[in-house]
């Protein structure tokens, strides 16, 4: 099922941020900035509202209504707080544009996102909400999904043993995980696979469960590791496979 919430707790985690949601904006703000220390970033979601799409009677898309913030507690050591004498543009250039650079590379992430497309975006900021080393940028947000997209990860898949072992191949094995929709297959002669048979790295096999090969070296020992996918992610490696040629 698709959340929206997850995926900018997702956005957050991957570039270093903090996150938080809340019903209203800022509803979280006196114990959430507790936890903030100087320099620390952090991106807020506050509420959304989902409209849905009727095509015949179901659902074809839903749209999402959203605000998220971009905010920092800034290093007091490092020079960059507020002072009465700063202009706006002083402002705006030691803090602001950074928050600004927060919120782009977020819709960057966000347009990275299969199956979503945004349709409007609003940016606007507040100098000193909280208190004087504390500004965020905010963004008043509309994206599209499609109301069948998934953005769970997927479980690793169980891989299986080798079959039709022979000479010169096998053929590598696993089975079907609910929700993917392909597999990735890595190939190696290392059983820590510092490196891969050429084009066995990360291969994308589709959605199948076995995959055949060929053209390998008799009484060579190698080993494969598999992880299933769907449009949102990938999961984590399956156990590893050890096949000895004869």
């Amino acid at each position: 099922m698709f959340d929206p919430v997850k995926v900018f707790e997702d956005i957050a985690d991957d570039n270093g941020f903090l996150f938080m949601y809340g019903a209203r904006h800022f509803q979280n703000w006196e114990i959430t900035g507790k936890d903030l220390t100087d320099a620390d970033t952090f991106l807020g979601m506050f509420p959304f509202e989902e409209t849905g799409q009727a095509d015949n009677g179901s659902i074809a898309s839903w749209t999402v209504n959203t605000i998220i913030i971009a905010g920092r507690k800034f290093d007091t050591a490092l020079g960059v707080h507020s002072s009465l004498d700063e202009t706006e543009k002083q402002k705006y250039d030691r803090r602001l544009k950074y928050l600004r650079n927060v919120i782009e590379t977020v819709l960057n992430n966000l347009c990275a996102v299969k199956g979503i497309e945004i349709t409007s975006a609003r940016v606007f900021r507040e100098l000193n909400k909280f208190d004087e080393n504390t500004d965020y940028v905010g963004c008043e947000l509309s994206f599209v999904y499609d109301s069948a997209y998934d953005n769970t990860i997927p479980d690793y898949p169980v891989a299986l043993a080798a079959t039709n072992v022979i000479s010169t191949g096998f053929s590598a094995n696993w089975q079907a995980v609910t929700g993917a929709t392909g597999y990735y297959i890595d190939v190696s002669a290392s059983a820590s696979f510092a490196t891969y048979l050429t084009g066995y790295n990360n291969k994308s096999v589709g959605n199948v469960l076995t995959l055949v090969m060929t053209g390998l070296t008799s009484g060579q020992t190698y080993y494969y590791r598999v992880r299933s996918y769907n449009g949102y992610n990938q999961s984590l490696d399956s156990v590893k496979v050890t096949v000895i040629l004869p």
